[in-house]
Protein backbone atom coordinates (compact mmCIF):
# COMPACT_ATOMS: atom_id res chain seq x y z
CA UNK A 1 0.00 0.00 0.00
CA UNK A 2 1.43 3.22 -0.86
CA UNK A 3 -0.04 6.64 0.82
CA UNK A 4 0.36 9.66 -0.85
CA UNK A 5 -0.56 13.17 0.61
CA UNK A 6 -1.23 16.32 -0.95
CA UNK A 7 -0.48 20.20 -0.43
CA UNK A 8 -0.67 23.28 -3.13
CA UNK A 9 -2.02 26.26 -4.13
CA UNK A 10 -5.61 27.03 -4.11
CA UNK A 11 -5.55 29.27 -7.22
CA UNK A 12 -4.18 26.87 -10.12
CA UNK A 13 -4.76 29.18 -13.18
CA UNK A 14 -6.73 29.04 -15.91
CA UNK A 15 -7.97 26.19 -17.92
CA UNK A 16 -4.83 25.04 -19.39
CA UNK A 17 -2.95 25.30 -16.61
CA UNK A 18 -5.41 23.36 -14.25
CA UNK A 19 -5.57 20.48 -16.66
CA UNK A 20 -1.54 19.96 -17.02
CA UNK A 21 -1.83 20.05 -13.18
CA UNK A 22 -4.29 17.45 -13.41
CA UNK A 23 -2.20 15.58 -15.88
CA UNK A 24 0.74 15.69 -13.54
CA UNK A 25 -0.80 14.48 -10.32
CA UNK A 26 -2.29 11.63 -12.34
CA UNK A 27 0.94 10.41 -13.58
CA UNK A 28 2.78 10.29 -10.26
CA UNK A 29 -0.65 8.42 -8.59
CA UNK A 30 0.13 5.82 -11.84
CA UNK A 31 3.50 5.39 -11.06
CA UNK A 32 2.32 3.38 -8.12
CA UNK A 33 1.48 -0.26 -7.93
CA UNK A 34 -0.82 -1.61 -5.82
CA UNK A 35 -3.67 -0.09 -3.21
CA UNK A 36 -3.72 3.59 -2.56
CA UNK A 37 -4.70 6.12 -0.69
CA UNK A 38 -4.93 9.47 -0.83
CA UNK A 39 -4.33 11.82 1.87
CA UNK A 40 -5.69 15.44 1.58
CA UNK A 41 -7.20 18.53 3.63
CA UNK A 42 -9.71 19.16 0.48
CA UNK A 43 -8.77 22.41 0.43
CA UNK A 44 -10.11 23.65 -3.16
CA UNK A 45 -6.99 23.78 -5.88
CA UNK A 46 -4.92 20.98 -5.87
CA UNK A 47 -6.43 19.16 -2.53
CA UNK A 48 -9.32 18.99 -4.24
CA UNK A 49 -8.31 17.92 -8.07
CA UNK A 50 -5.81 15.17 -6.04
CA UNK A 51 -8.79 14.20 -4.41
CA UNK A 52 -10.79 13.67 -7.15
CA UNK A 53 -8.16 11.78 -9.19
CA UNK A 54 -7.26 9.02 -5.98
CA UNK A 55 -10.86 8.02 -6.45
CA UNK A 56 -11.14 8.02 -9.89
CA UNK A 57 -8.22 4.99 -9.51
CA UNK A 58 -10.15 3.26 -7.26
CA UNK A 59 -7.94 4.63 -4.52
CA UNK A 60 -9.34 5.14 -0.87
CA UNK A 61 -9.39 8.99 0.40
CA UNK A 62 -8.58 9.97 3.93
CA UNK A 63 -9.11 13.76 4.73
CA UNK A 64 -7.63 15.40 7.39
CA UNK A 65 -9.99 18.76 8.17
CA UNK A 66 -7.82 21.47 10.09
CA UNK A 67 -10.80 22.26 12.34
CA UNK A 68 -14.44 21.46 12.90
CA UNK A 69 -16.00 24.54 11.18
CA UNK A 70 -13.96 24.18 7.88
CA UNK A 71 -16.66 24.00 5.83
CA UNK A 72 -18.25 27.18 6.43
CA UNK A 73 -14.75 28.88 7.37
CA UNK A 74 -12.55 27.71 4.51
CA UNK A 75 -14.72 27.62 1.75
CA UNK A 76 -16.26 30.54 0.15
CA UNK A 77 -18.49 29.72 -2.49
CA UNK A 78 -21.23 27.28 -2.91
CA UNK A 79 -19.12 25.51 -6.15
CA UNK A 80 -16.23 25.15 -3.46
CA UNK A 81 -18.56 23.54 -1.04
CA UNK A 82 -20.78 21.28 -3.42
CA UNK A 83 -17.13 19.47 -4.76
CA UNK A 84 -16.24 19.42 -1.23
CA UNK A 85 -19.62 17.63 0.12
CA UNK A 86 -19.38 14.93 -2.95
CA UNK A 87 -15.45 14.06 -2.36
CA UNK A 88 -15.86 14.23 1.37
CA UNK A 89 -18.97 11.74 1.38
CA UNK A 90 -16.27 8.82 0.02
CA UNK A 91 -13.63 9.26 1.88
CA UNK A 92 -12.56 8.08 6.07
CA UNK A 93 -12.75 11.86 7.92
CA UNK A 94 -10.63 12.93 10.45
CA UNK A 95 -11.33 16.15 12.33
CA UNK A 96 -8.31 17.49 14.11
CA UNK A 97 -9.38 19.44 17.65
CA UNK A 98 -8.56 23.55 16.80
CA UNK A 99 -6.73 23.32 20.58
CA UNK A 100 -7.26 27.31 20.49
CA UNK A 101 -4.96 27.54 17.53
CA UNK A 102 -5.58 30.37 15.53
CA UNK A 103 -6.95 29.65 11.54
CA UNK A 104 -3.39 29.78 9.45
CA UNK A 105 -1.82 27.95 12.31
CA UNK A 106 -4.75 24.53 12.10
CA UNK A 107 -3.86 24.84 8.30
CA UNK A 108 -0.47 24.24 9.16
CA UNK A 109 -1.19 21.53 11.87
CA UNK A 110 -2.50 20.12 9.36
CA UNK A 111 -0.35 20.18 6.64
CA UNK A 112 2.40 19.06 9.41
CA UNK A 113 -0.60 15.46 9.94
CA UNK A 114 -0.53 15.16 5.96
CA UNK A 115 3.02 14.13 5.98
CA UNK A 116 3.07 12.53 9.00
CA UNK A 117 0.61 10.06 7.42
CA UNK A 118 2.13 9.81 3.93
CA UNK A 119 5.17 7.59 2.53
CA UNK A 120 5.34 10.37 -0.49
CA UNK A 121 3.78 14.12 -0.72
CA UNK A 122 2.70 15.55 -3.72
CA UNK A 123 3.28 19.74 -3.89
CA UNK A 124 1.73 21.98 -6.50
CA UNK A 125 4.08 24.56 -5.65
CA UNK A 126 5.41 27.25 -7.65
CA UNK A 127 8.54 27.49 -5.59
CA UNK A 128 7.82 31.10 -3.58
CA UNK A 129 8.05 31.20 0.29
CA UNK A 130 4.94 31.12 2.11
CA UNK A 131 2.45 34.28 1.91
CA UNK A 132 1.40 33.19 5.46
CA UNK A 133 1.77 30.31 8.39
CA UNK A 134 0.27 27.38 6.98
CA UNK A 135 1.05 27.42 3.37
CA UNK A 136 2.41 25.38 0.73
CA UNK A 137 5.95 26.30 1.19
CA UNK A 138 5.83 25.35 4.89
CA UNK A 139 4.32 22.19 4.55
CA UNK A 140 7.55 21.44 1.81
CA UNK A 141 9.75 22.40 4.23
CA UNK A 142 8.52 20.13 6.97
CA UNK A 143 8.31 17.26 4.41
CA UNK A 144 11.87 17.73 3.80
CA UNK A 145 13.03 17.95 7.49
CA UNK A 146 11.25 14.58 7.72
CA UNK A 147 13.06 13.26 5.12
CA UNK A 148 9.71 12.40 3.33
CA UNK A 149 10.08 11.55 -0.31
CA UNK A 150 8.51 15.04 -2.01
CA UNK A 151 7.65 15.08 -5.37
CA UNK A 152 7.02 19.05 -6.83
CA UNK A 153 4.84 19.72 -9.57
CA UNK A 154 5.69 23.51 -10.71
CA UNK A 155 2.64 24.83 -12.52
CA UNK A 156 4.55 28.14 -13.58
CA UNK A 157 7.47 26.30 -14.68
CA UNK A 158 5.85 23.21 -15.91
CA UNK A 159 8.14 21.07 -14.58
CA UNK A 160 8.19 18.13 -12.27
CA UNK A 161 10.59 17.48 -9.84
CA UNK A 162 11.21 14.75 -7.31
CA UNK A 163 13.10 14.53 -3.99
CA UNK A 164 14.00 11.98 -1.47
CA UNK A 165 13.09 8.58 -2.03
CA UNK A 166 10.83 9.67 -4.95
CA UNK A 167 13.69 10.89 -7.05
CA UNK A 168 14.68 6.92 -7.77
CA UNK A 169 11.06 6.76 -8.91
CA UNK A 170 10.77 5.09 -12.68
CA UNK A 171 8.27 7.18 -13.89
CA UNK A 172 8.36 5.91 -17.60
CA UNK A 173 8.32 2.24 -17.06
CA UNK A 174 4.97 2.57 -14.20
CA UNK A 175 3.07 4.01 -17.26
CA UNK A 176 0.34 1.95 -17.92
CA UNK A 177 -2.54 1.92 -20.96
CA UNK A 178 -4.37 4.46 -19.13
CA UNK A 179 -1.86 6.70 -18.81
CA UNK A 180 -0.60 6.50 -22.47
CA UNK A 181 -4.13 6.72 -23.31
CA UNK A 182 -4.51 10.13 -21.70
CA UNK A 183 -1.70 11.39 -22.98
CA UNK A 184 -2.78 11.04 -26.66
CA UNK A 185 -5.39 13.33 -25.81
CA UNK A 186 -2.45 16.51 -24.51
CA UNK A 187 -0.94 18.49 -26.96
CA UNK A 188 0.82 21.26 -25.41
CA UNK A 189 -1.24 22.92 -22.55
CA UNK A 190 1.12 25.49 -22.83
CA UNK A 191 1.49 26.82 -26.50
CA UNK A 192 -2.01 25.48 -27.90
CA UNK A 193 -3.90 27.97 -25.88
CA UNK A 194 -1.45 30.84 -27.23
CA UNK A 195 -1.44 29.66 -31.01
CA UNK A 196 -5.54 29.42 -30.50
CA UNK A 197 -5.81 32.95 -29.14
CA UNK A 198 -3.86 34.34 -31.91
CA UNK A 199 -5.30 32.62 -35.18
CA UNK A 200 -8.79 33.99 -33.67
CA UNK A 201 -7.89 37.29 -33.38
CA UNK A 202 -6.19 37.39 -36.66
CA UNK A 203 -7.94 35.40 -38.96
CA UNK A 204 -8.04 32.66 -41.05
CA UNK A 205 -4.92 33.71 -43.01
CA UNK A 206 -2.74 33.80 -40.12
CA UNK A 207 -1.83 30.22 -39.77
CA UNK A 208 -0.43 30.29 -43.09
CA UNK A 209 1.46 33.29 -42.87
CA UNK A 210 2.97 32.31 -39.23
CA UNK A 211 3.50 28.90 -40.67
CA UNK A 212 5.88 30.66 -43.65
CA UNK A 213 7.43 33.31 -41.10
CA UNK A 214 8.89 30.26 -38.95
CA UNK A 215 9.48 28.15 -42.24
CA UNK A 216 11.57 30.26 -44.37
CA UNK A 217 12.96 32.69 -41.72
CA UNK A 218 16.65 31.20 -40.25
CA UNK A 219 16.41 31.34 -36.24
CA UNK A 220 13.64 32.33 -34.59
CA UNK A 221 11.33 35.53 -35.53
CA UNK A 222 11.10 37.12 -32.53
CA UNK A 223 9.86 40.21 -34.08
CA UNK A 224 6.21 38.30 -35.24
CA UNK A 225 4.07 39.00 -32.83
CA UNK A 226 2.18 35.30 -32.33
CA UNK A 227 6.95 34.09 -31.26
CA UNK A 228 6.54 37.12 -29.16
CA UNK A 229 3.74 36.02 -27.49
CA UNK A 230 5.25 32.87 -26.99
CA UNK A 231 8.45 33.60 -25.77
CA UNK A 232 6.91 35.87 -23.15
CA UNK A 233 4.84 33.27 -21.21
CA UNK A 234 6.95 30.22 -22.02
CA UNK A 235 9.00 31.06 -18.81
CA UNK A 236 12.99 29.84 -17.63
CA UNK A 237 12.69 25.45 -17.68
CA UNK A 238 15.16 23.61 -15.56
CA UNK A 239 16.19 21.50 -18.33
CA UNK A 240 18.07 18.87 -16.53
CA UNK A 241 21.28 18.31 -14.66
CA UNK A 242 23.91 20.14 -16.59
CA UNK A 243 27.41 18.17 -15.97
CA UNK A 244 24.90 15.15 -17.51
CA UNK A 245 23.46 17.01 -20.18
CA UNK A 246 26.96 17.90 -21.38
CA UNK A 247 28.23 14.16 -21.08
CA UNK A 248 25.36 13.15 -23.56
CA UNK A 249 26.32 15.76 -25.85
CA UNK A 250 29.70 14.72 -25.56
CA UNK A 251 28.74 10.87 -26.82
CA UNK A 252 27.17 13.05 -29.82
CA UNK A 253 30.09 14.56 -30.57
CA UNK A 254 32.29 12.03 -31.10
CA UNK A 255 29.94 9.49 -33.01
CA UNK A 256 28.11 12.22 -35.21
CA UNK A 257 28.46 10.98 -38.55
CA UNK A 258 27.45 7.35 -37.36
CA UNK A 259 24.47 8.75 -35.71
CA UNK A 260 23.50 11.02 -39.20
CA UNK A 261 23.47 7.07 -40.23
CA UNK A 262 21.19 6.22 -37.89
CA UNK A 263 18.50 9.05 -38.20
CA UNK A 264 17.75 8.48 -41.96
CA UNK A 265 18.01 4.49 -41.67
CA UNK A 266 16.10 3.66 -38.33
CA UNK A 267 15.02 7.40 -36.39
CA UNK A 268 12.81 8.69 -38.92
CA UNK A 269 11.57 4.79 -40.04
CA UNK A 270 10.98 4.56 -36.73
CA UNK A 271 8.50 7.57 -36.77
CA UNK A 272 6.54 5.90 -39.88
CA UNK A 273 5.95 2.95 -38.38
CA UNK A 274 3.47 4.39 -35.39
CA UNK A 275 0.00 4.18 -36.90
CA UNK A 276 -1.47 6.60 -35.10
CA UNK A 277 1.19 9.16 -35.21
CA UNK A 278 2.36 8.97 -38.61
CA UNK A 279 -1.23 10.51 -39.72
CA UNK A 280 -0.04 14.08 -38.42
CA UNK A 281 3.51 13.65 -40.65
CA UNK A 282 1.14 12.79 -43.64
CA UNK A 283 -1.36 15.37 -43.43
CA UNK A 284 1.33 17.92 -42.87
CA UNK A 285 2.25 17.26 -46.33
CA UNK A 286 6.31 18.72 -46.27
CA UNK A 287 8.00 15.00 -45.26
CA UNK A 288 5.65 13.14 -48.48
CA UNK A 289 6.46 16.36 -50.43
CA UNK A 290 9.94 17.06 -49.33
CA UNK A 291 11.78 14.02 -47.97
CA UNK A 292 15.37 14.76 -48.71
CA UNK A 293 14.33 18.26 -47.22
CA UNK A 294 12.93 17.07 -43.94
CA UNK A 295 15.66 14.69 -43.33
CA UNK A 296 18.48 17.63 -43.52
CA UNK A 297 16.17 19.45 -41.49
CA UNK A 298 15.99 17.08 -38.88
CA UNK A 299 19.77 16.85 -38.63
CA UNK A 300 20.12 20.63 -38.38
CA UNK A 301 18.06 20.27 -35.47
CA UNK A 302 19.91 17.79 -33.59
CA UNK A 303 23.10 19.48 -34.72
CA UNK A 304 22.03 22.55 -33.11
CA UNK A 305 20.61 21.17 -29.90
CA UNK A 306 23.54 18.51 -29.41
CA UNK A 307 26.55 21.59 -29.14
CA UNK A 308 27.49 21.84 -25.57
CA UNK A 309 25.88 24.79 -23.97
CA UNK A 310 23.82 25.56 -26.66
CA UNK A 311 20.45 24.71 -24.56
CA UNK A 312 20.82 27.31 -22.54
CA UNK A 313 18.23 30.31 -22.91
CA UNK A 314 18.45 32.46 -25.89
CA UNK A 315 21.51 29.78 -27.09
CA UNK A 316 21.33 28.30 -30.34
CA UNK A 317 20.13 25.24 -29.19
CA UNK A 318 17.41 26.71 -26.96
CA UNK A 319 16.10 28.79 -29.66
CA UNK A 320 15.96 25.93 -32.23
CA UNK A 321 13.93 24.11 -29.33
CA UNK A 322 11.59 26.81 -29.00
CA UNK A 323 11.24 27.11 -32.93
CA UNK A 324 10.18 23.51 -33.19
CA UNK A 325 7.78 23.76 -30.17
CA UNK A 326 5.60 26.64 -31.72
CA UNK A 327 5.88 24.84 -35.17
CA UNK A 328 3.87 21.63 -33.39
CA UNK A 329 1.48 23.74 -31.97
CA UNK A 330 0.68 25.27 -35.53
CA UNK A 331 0.61 21.49 -37.08
CA UNK A 332 -1.77 20.71 -34.35
CA UNK A 333 -4.22 23.45 -35.81
CA UNK A 334 -3.47 22.94 -39.24
CA UNK A 335 -4.12 18.84 -39.57
CA UNK A 336 -7.45 19.28 -37.23
CA UNK A 337 -8.55 22.42 -39.78
CA UNK A 338 -8.10 20.76 -43.36
CA UNK A 339 -11.07 19.99 -44.72
CA UNK A 340 -9.22 17.90 -47.65
CA UNK A 341 -8.16 15.50 -44.96
CA UNK A 342 -10.40 15.23 -42.33
CA UNK A 343 -8.78 14.30 -38.90
CA UNK A 344 -10.23 11.55 -37.13
CA UNK A 345 -10.64 11.60 -33.12
CA UNK A 346 -9.50 7.33 -32.90
CA UNK A 347 -5.75 9.17 -33.62
CA UNK A 348 -5.52 11.07 -30.80
CA UNK A 349 -4.59 15.00 -30.29
CA UNK A 350 -2.23 15.25 -33.20
CA UNK A 351 1.50 15.76 -31.84
CA UNK A 352 0.47 14.49 -29.06
CA UNK A 353 2.39 13.83 -25.88
CA UNK A 354 2.85 10.44 -26.59
CA UNK A 355 3.69 10.24 -29.73
CA UNK A 356 6.28 13.03 -29.08
CA UNK A 357 7.55 10.83 -26.84
CA UNK A 358 8.18 7.52 -29.00
CA UNK A 359 10.05 10.79 -31.21
CA UNK A 360 12.05 11.60 -28.60
CA UNK A 361 12.90 7.80 -28.23
CA UNK A 362 14.16 7.36 -31.45
CA UNK A 363 16.42 9.96 -31.23
CA UNK A 364 17.98 8.50 -27.96
CA UNK A 365 17.69 4.57 -27.48
CA UNK A 366 17.30 4.15 -31.15
CA UNK A 367 20.11 5.59 -31.96
CA UNK A 368 21.90 3.78 -28.99
CA UNK A 369 20.90 0.58 -30.62
CA UNK A 370 22.39 1.47 -33.89
CA UNK A 371 25.55 2.34 -32.30
CA UNK A 372 26.04 -0.73 -30.78
CA UNK A 373 24.92 -2.67 -34.24
CA UNK A 374 27.79 -0.67 -35.25
CA UNK A 375 29.94 -2.07 -32.65
CA UNK A 376 30.38 1.31 -30.38
CA UNK A 377 31.10 0.43 -26.84
CA UNK A 378 29.03 2.27 -24.60
CA UNK A 379 28.96 2.59 -21.47
CA UNK A 380 26.28 2.76 -18.60
CA UNK A 381 26.63 6.41 -17.57
CA UNK A 382 27.44 7.25 -21.18
CA UNK A 383 24.14 5.88 -22.57
CA UNK A 384 22.16 7.36 -19.50
CA UNK A 385 23.74 10.52 -20.71
CA UNK A 386 22.74 10.57 -23.53
CA UNK A 387 19.21 9.79 -22.78
CA UNK A 388 19.28 12.41 -20.22
CA UNK A 389 20.24 14.73 -22.78
CA UNK A 390 17.43 14.10 -25.11
CA UNK A 391 15.06 14.71 -21.72
CA UNK A 392 16.39 17.86 -21.23
CA UNK A 393 15.53 18.32 -25.17
CA UNK A 394 12.12 17.33 -24.39
CA UNK A 395 11.27 19.74 -21.54
CA UNK A 396 12.19 22.18 -24.19
CA UNK A 397 9.72 21.12 -26.33
CA UNK A 398 7.16 20.92 -23.96
CA UNK A 399 7.21 16.75 -23.19
CA UNK A 400 5.43 15.76 -19.93
CA UNK A 401 7.80 14.94 -17.20
CA UNK A 402 6.36 11.87 -16.78
CA UNK A 403 6.95 10.83 -20.04
CA UNK A 404 10.64 11.48 -20.28
CA UNK A 405 13.48 8.70 -19.51
CA UNK A 406 16.04 9.15 -16.67
CA UNK A 407 18.10 6.24 -17.96
CA UNK A 408 18.30 3.66 -20.87
CA UNK A 409 16.32 0.99 -19.30
CA UNK A 410 13.49 3.70 -18.34
CA UNK A 411 13.52 4.45 -21.58
CA UNK A 412 13.71 0.93 -23.32
CA UNK A 413 10.74 0.31 -21.29
CA UNK A 414 9.12 3.14 -22.85
CA UNK A 415 10.02 2.48 -26.26
CA UNK A 416 8.25 -1.20 -25.95
CA UNK A 417 5.39 0.01 -24.65
CA UNK A 418 4.77 2.55 -27.22
CA UNK A 419 5.38 0.09 -29.71
CA UNK A 420 3.71 -2.23 -28.73
CA UNK A 421 0.68 0.01 -28.60
CA UNK A 422 0.71 2.10 -31.53
CA UNK A 423 3.42 0.43 -34.12
CA UNK A 424 1.10 -1.55 -37.30
CA UNK A 425 1.56 -1.09 -40.87
CA UNK A 426 -0.47 1.81 -42.53
CA UNK A 427 -0.58 2.78 -46.10
CA UNK A 428 0.64 6.25 -44.81
CA UNK A 429 3.43 4.94 -43.02
CA UNK A 430 4.34 2.78 -45.91
CA UNK A 431 4.38 5.40 -48.57
CA UNK A 432 6.75 8.22 -46.06
CA UNK A 433 8.68 5.44 -45.85
CA UNK A 434 9.22 4.56 -49.73
CA UNK A 435 9.62 8.18 -50.19
CA UNK A 436 12.05 8.37 -47.37
CA UNK A 437 14.49 5.32 -48.86
CA UNK A 438 14.10 7.07 -51.95
CA UNK A 439 15.73 10.29 -50.80
CA UNK A 440 19.13 8.58 -48.77
CA UNK A 441 19.48 6.33 -51.48
CA UNK A 442 20.52 9.39 -53.18
CA UNK A 443 23.47 9.72 -50.39
CA UNK A 444 24.73 6.56 -50.99
CA UNK A 445 27.07 5.55 -54.40
CA UNK A 446 25.29 1.78 -54.34
CA UNK A 447 21.75 1.21 -55.66
CA UNK A 448 19.98 -1.01 -52.57
CA UNK A 449 22.60 -0.06 -49.75
CA UNK A 450 20.01 2.77 -48.37
CA UNK A 451 17.53 -0.14 -47.64
CA UNK A 452 20.20 -2.90 -46.31
CA UNK A 453 21.45 -0.43 -44.22
CA UNK A 454 18.19 0.37 -43.05
CA UNK A 455 16.97 -3.29 -42.58
CA UNK A 456 20.45 -4.01 -40.49
CA UNK A 457 19.58 -0.96 -37.97
CA UNK A 458 15.83 -1.85 -37.62
CA UNK A 459 16.74 -5.21 -36.51
CA UNK A 460 15.18 -5.60 -32.77
CA UNK A 461 14.63 -2.02 -31.45
CA UNK A 462 13.26 -1.79 -28.50
CA UNK A 463 10.12 -1.07 -30.17
CA UNK A 464 9.61 -4.04 -31.98
CA UNK A 465 11.34 -6.34 -33.71
CA UNK A 466 9.47 -6.64 -37.02
CA UNK A 467 9.21 -2.47 -38.29
CA UNK A 468 10.63 -3.32 -41.43
CA UNK A 469 8.06 -5.59 -42.79
CA UNK A 470 5.40 -3.19 -41.01
CA UNK A 471 6.95 -0.17 -43.46
CA UNK A 472 6.64 -3.41 -46.56
CA UNK A 473 10.69 -2.15 -47.40
CA UNK A 474 11.96 -3.97 -49.96
CA UNK A 475 13.98 -7.47 -49.02
CA UNK A 476 17.75 -6.62 -49.02
CA UNK A 477 19.43 -7.33 -51.82
CA UNK A 478 23.21 -8.58 -52.41
CA UNK A 479 24.36 -4.91 -50.77
CA UNK A 480 23.76 -6.63 -47.19
CA UNK A 481 26.65 -8.44 -47.31
CA UNK A 482 28.64 -5.08 -47.61
CA UNK A 483 26.21 -3.71 -45.27
CA UNK A 484 27.45 -6.83 -42.42
CA UNK A 485 31.01 -6.52 -43.66
CA UNK A 486 31.47 -2.99 -43.29
CA UNK A 487 29.71 -3.37 -39.40
CA UNK A 488 32.36 -6.27 -38.92
CA UNK A 489 35.26 -3.68 -40.06
CA UNK A 490 33.63 -1.20 -37.99
CA UNK A 491 33.42 -2.78 -34.84
CA UNK A 492 37.37 -4.70 -35.02
CA UNK A 493 38.50 -1.13 -35.58
CA UNK A 494 36.60 0.61 -32.88
CA UNK A 495 37.62 -2.13 -30.19
CA UNK A 496 40.90 -1.80 -31.04
CA UNK A 497 40.89 1.91 -30.94
CA UNK A 498 38.98 1.55 -26.95
CA UNK A 499 42.25 0.07 -26.27
CA UNK A 500 44.67 2.87 -27.08
CA UNK A 501 43.75 6.34 -24.61
CA UNK A 502 42.09 9.02 -26.86
CA UNK A 503 42.37 7.24 -29.96
CA UNK A 504 38.34 7.19 -30.44
CA UNK A 505 38.79 10.84 -30.70
CA UNK A 506 41.16 10.90 -33.58
CA UNK A 507 39.84 7.88 -35.81
CA UNK A 508 38.71 8.22 -38.94
CA UNK A 509 35.01 7.99 -38.92
CA UNK A 510 33.95 5.31 -41.94
CA UNK A 511 30.46 7.73 -42.00
CA UNK A 512 31.78 10.96 -42.93
CA UNK A 513 31.48 10.04 -46.50
CA UNK A 514 27.47 9.99 -45.81
CA UNK A 515 27.73 13.80 -43.87
CA UNK A 516 29.84 15.37 -46.69
CA UNK A 517 27.47 14.64 -49.39
CA UNK A 518 24.81 15.98 -46.89
CA UNK A 519 26.76 19.03 -46.30
CA UNK A 520 27.69 19.34 -50.44
CA UNK A 521 23.76 19.19 -50.92
CA UNK A 522 22.02 22.05 -52.71
CA UNK A 523 18.36 22.73 -53.01
CA UNK A 524 16.60 23.99 -56.48
CA UNK A 525 16.18 26.86 -54.43
CA UNK A 526 20.00 27.52 -53.85
CA UNK A 527 19.78 27.10 -50.02
CA UNK A 528 22.02 24.90 -48.16
CA UNK A 529 20.50 22.35 -46.06
CA UNK A 530 22.14 22.96 -42.76
CA UNK A 531 25.89 23.99 -41.67
CA UNK A 532 28.08 21.90 -39.45
CA UNK A 533 29.94 24.16 -36.44
CA UNK A 534 33.61 23.93 -36.64
CA UNK A 535 33.86 22.47 -33.43
CA UNK A 536 32.39 19.01 -35.18
CA UNK A 537 33.92 19.81 -38.93
CA UNK A 538 37.39 18.98 -37.05
CA UNK A 539 36.41 16.29 -34.88
CA UNK A 540 34.89 14.31 -37.56
CA UNK A 541 37.32 15.23 -39.76
CA UNK A 542 35.23 16.63 -43.19
CA UNK A 543 36.83 17.98 -45.87
CA UNK A 544 37.37 21.77 -46.79
CA UNK A 545 34.42 21.80 -49.58
CA UNK A 546 31.97 22.25 -47.01
CA UNK A 547 33.26 25.82 -46.80
CA UNK A 548 32.74 25.75 -50.38
CA UNK A 549 28.67 24.84 -49.79
CA UNK A 550 28.79 27.27 -47.47
CA UNK A 551 30.28 30.07 -49.51
CA UNK A 552 27.29 29.12 -52.28
CA UNK A 553 24.73 30.42 -49.67
CA UNK A 554 22.30 33.32 -51.01
CA UNK A 555 24.12 36.80 -49.20
CA UNK A 556 26.02 34.05 -47.38
CA UNK A 557 23.08 33.60 -44.55
CA UNK A 558 23.41 30.55 -42.35
CA UNK A 559 20.91 27.94 -42.36
CA UNK A 560 22.14 27.01 -38.78
CA UNK A 561 18.63 27.50 -37.35
CA UNK A 562 16.61 25.76 -39.69
CA UNK A 563 14.46 23.29 -38.48
CA UNK A 564 10.90 22.03 -39.55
Amino acid sequence: MTRIGITGHQLLGDQPAVAWIRSAIDRVLGEHIGELVGVSCLAVGADQVFATLVLERGGALEVVLPFPEYRERGLSGDGDRQQYDRLIARGRVDILPRGGRSDEEAYLHAGIQVVSRCDVLVAVWNGSPAAGPGGTADVVSRARDCGRAVVIINPVQRIVTREGDAAGAACSTALGDRELDAARKIGDPIVDPIVAQYLAAHGPGALGDAMAALFRTPGLPEDHPLVHDYLRVLGDLEIGTPSTVVRGQQLFALFGPEIFLILGSCSLPLAFAAGNGVQVIFRARRLKDEPVRRLYDTAQMIINVMQVGELVRGKLGWRTACKVRLIHALIRQHVQLDPKAPWSERWGTPINQEDQAGTLLSFSVAVLHGLRRMGARISTEDADSYVHAWSAIGRLLGIDEALLAGTEQEALALAARIGGRQFRATTEGKLLACQLMKAVATLFPLRGYANSLTHFFLQDTAFGENVAQLLDLPRPDWTRVLVAARASQKRQILYLLSLVPGARRRRSFLARRFVQRMILFKHPDGRIPFEVPEVFTRSWRLDDRSDDARGDSPGGRSHSEETG
